[in-house]
């Protein structure tokens, strides 16, 4: 099955080949990005899915990054990262998103130190307790001598 690689180390938004089988693919998924535990989120309507390690940021060591998306709503990411597209059935399939508009939406940053903070939201709604948690994600450029 076609997926969309982005990889920021190289710079580059690439076709790849997963395997068509559930549990082979999110083996080869685990492979390429290189992570032990993922994380993912829808990013088109279409039910496309980005798939990444998912405590690579909050780790806080040296990593390659990059914005996604429209420049008014862009998301910091890091590391490799999957694009895996899902039917109707909730089936993976090849992604809806054309990899032009993939690579057109990338904004490398190159080597980065992030930095992430958790802030908590307490809200009332219809009489209920709401507590909504939003990371905030900075960065510094890592400094060679």
């Amino acid at each position: 099955m076609r997926a969309i690689m982005i990889n920021p180390r190289l710079q580059r938004v690439t076709d790849v080949e997963l395997a068509d089988k559930l549990t082979a693919m999110i083996a080869d998924m685990h492979r390429i990005i290189g992570a032990e535990t993922l994380s993912h989120s829808l990013i088109s309507d279409q039910r496309d899915e980005l798939w990444c390690d998912d405590t690579i940021l909050s780790r806080g060591e040296p990593c390659f990054g990059f914005k996604l998306g429209p420049k008014e709503r862009q998301v910091i990411l890091a590391g490799i990262c999957l694009i895996v597209g899902n039917d109707r059935g909730g089936n993976p399939c090849a992604p809806y998103i054309p990899i032009e508009m993939v690579i057109n939406d990338c904004d490398w940053l190159g080597e980065i130190v992030p930095a992430v903070d958790w802030i908590q939201h307490h809200e009332q709604i219809n009489g209920h307790p709401w507590f909504k948690t939003q990371a905030i994600i900075t960065y510094s450029r890592v400094k060679r001598q």
